[in-house]
């Protein structure tokens, strides 16, 4: 996700941490959904760079 949010993985995993991008964790994996990823970067152009 962060490759396709062209953020690092610290900055992702930072965010996460700071509860900026919504996340859910089955054991020690942990999912972000792509829609909900989408839709915030769509409110909040700060959070990615994607091209579109």
């Amino acid at each position: 996700m962060a490759k396709f949010l062209g953020i690092s993985v610290t900055a992702l995993i930072s965010w996460k941490k700071k509860k900026i991008v919504p996340d859910f964790q089955i054991g020690r994996a942990i999912f972000f959904s792509k829609k909900e990823l989408l839709d915030l970067a769509r409110k909040n152009a700060f959070i990615c760079r994607f091209r579109h």
